[in-house]
């Protein structure tokens, strides 16, 4: 599925006005080599594949029946990689229009930043197997409670960069926008009041998960690090070029996953009709 046109032609928008500073060239060369450096082509496919795993598990939820064929298509077209990767060039062009990327691109593309994204991908993908999860928890857990270096590391980096608060604030923007895509759907009667108190209901499981996940997520990552690649990499964060970095990949990715939620639901929504007809 091709991103809607209306949503494409203002991000194409944004990207031009970019393009059209002087400078711009060199900007947009800096911009693709950061985008390379931070492995986005890959985050995009593991999106993807945690996007159809996620998908999957929605019909069972809301019909009891197998997945089909067609909701199999529908899904593949709302996380269709290279519309992401796209949206993800674009975003990140306007979300660092002005910055500096020296500092960033002097960081990411180093032999240590490369051998952090790499770990941060391969923990994502690890924790994609049964067990993981609950498993890699309970190993933070443990850590917290034996006061391990790597604990008060991952807790500084969560606390640094706002992870929890930014985390749970996009959850529960994207699980409102699930909710207006099945009322766009024609599946969910409730006003857009009933919808927000809905979604504010889960907020403090939705921080509780949150947590949990983070802590046993990042030092799934990071724990094969030297304490000294840590604290640089956590050092990296706490300065301007980190700070706005971590803004723009916020602000790029929760708008990715806002459109992908409206689109689930409201794909959700009819499918769920068609079958019943």
């Amino acid at each position: 599925m091709t991103i809607p046109l209306r949503l494409r032609d203002l991000k194409v928008a944004a990207l031009a006005v970019v393009l059209c500073l002087p400078g711009a060239a060199r900007a947009a060369g800096d911009l693709d080599a950061l985008l390379v450096a931070l492995q986005m082509g890959e985050t995009a496919a593991l999106m993807r594949e945690e996007g159809l795993r996620h998908a999957e598990g929605l019909v069972s939820d809301y019909t009891g029946e197998p997945v089909g064929a067609g909701w199999t298509a529908l899904v593949g077209r709302i996380y269709d990689q290279a519309a992401m990767e796209e949206v993800i060039a674009q975003d990140m062009a306007a979300a660092l229009e002005g910055q500096d990327l020296g500092p960033m691109l002097a960081f990411f593309e180093s032999a240590r930043g490369q051998r952090i994204v790499t770990l941060e991908l391969a923990a994502r993908r690890a924790l994609m197997a049964e067990g993981a999860e609950e498993a890699a928890i309970l190993r933070y857990e443990l850590a917290e409670e034996d006061e391990k270096e790597i604990a008060a590391q991952v807790q500084q980096l969560m606390a640094d960069s706002d992870l929890v608060e930014r985390n749970v604030s996009g959850m529960l923007n994207a699980n409102l926008m699930f909710l207006r895509g099945l009322a766009s759907g024609g599946s969910y009667d409730d006003s857009e009041e009933a919808m927000i108190r809905d979604v504010w209901a889960q907020e403090e499981d939705i921080r509780l998960d949150t947590l949990g996940w983070l802590g046993g997520y990042l030092m799934l990552a990071y724990e094969p690090l030297q304490p000294g690649d840590l604290d640089a990499y956590i050092a990296f964060w706490q300065g301007a070029p980190g700070r706005a970095l971590n803004a723009a990949l916020f602000e790029t990715f929760n708008g990715l996953y806002d459109l992908h939620s409206f689109l689930l639901g409201r794909g959700l929504a009819e499918f769920v009709r068609s079958e019943e007809l």
